[in-house]
This record gives structure tokens, sequence and C-alpha cells, in this order.
């Protein structure tokens, strides 16, 4: 008995135009891809952390590489720390206008703090003058 006739395959029943029409299907389908299926170690690295890698673009790489690190630790930390971890693993510094940007958005951030601490400050006063001219 020959192979083929053992595992019941039916080679010679189809034709090219089935073939074809079997090929034209199977080019809208999707393989549904995510970045947890390459989770797996090779060696000393993994396969997600080789294509995160291979990623062209350097926000996206970035964006990547911080959500593999916050999957894999145990605890967690601010996105800040994130991409700051991310960037040393990529080996891709700030550049110095990025700096600029984040020393310029830190800035802001301490200002607005003040000032709410300091309008609520003035609100404290008034609650306490009005405290004491009720008595």
């Amino acid at each position: 008995m020959e192979l083929c006739e053992q595992l019941d395959f039916d080679f010679n029943g189809n034709t090219e135009e089935q073939f074809r029409e079997i090929q034209l299907e199977r080019k809208t389908e999707t393989l549904g891809l995510t970045p947890q299926m390459f989770d797996f170690s090779v060696g000393d690295s993994s396969l997600r952390f080789d294509w995160i890698l291979s990623i062209e673009d350097k926000q996206e790489k970035i964006f990547e590489m911080s959500k593999l690190i916050s999957e894999t630790l145990p605890y967690q930390f601010p996105d800040e720390f994130l991409e700051f971890y991310a960037r040393q693993v990529l080996k891709i510094p700030y550049s110095k206008y990025e700096i600029n940007d984040i020393k310029k958005a830190h800035k802001e951030k301490v200002k607005q703090e003040k000032m709410e601490a300091r309008e609520n400050k003035k609100k404290l006063k008034v609650e306490k003058k009005n405290v004491k001219l009720e008595f």
C-alpha cells in the first residue's frame, strides 16, 4: 500500500483551480499574532526581545520594551521609570531636546503645584475668617 493511500489523503483530487481558490481565500486571513506569542526564551535572549530590537520606529520600540518590562517585573513602577529603563536596555539615549522638554514639563508641574498650594492657603484663610466672624 502506498503512503498516500494509508494516510487517506486525496492530493490528486485538487485541481489547479481549486488550489488557486484556496490560495486566494488564505490571502485575506490574518495570523492574529500578538507580542505575548513571542515570549519564548531561545539561548540568552527571547524572541519577543529580538522582535523589539528589530522594530524600526524608535518610539514604538521604547513603548514595546517598557511594556515588556512592566509585564515581567513583579511590582508596578511609574511610566517615566519604565521608559527610562527601556531606553537604558535598548541603548537609546535622550537627546538634549528631549531632556529640555522633560525639564520644562517638570518645572511647569512644580509651578502648578505651588499655585494650587497658594490657592488652598487662601481658601483656608478665608474659611478661618468666616469661622471667626460667625462666633
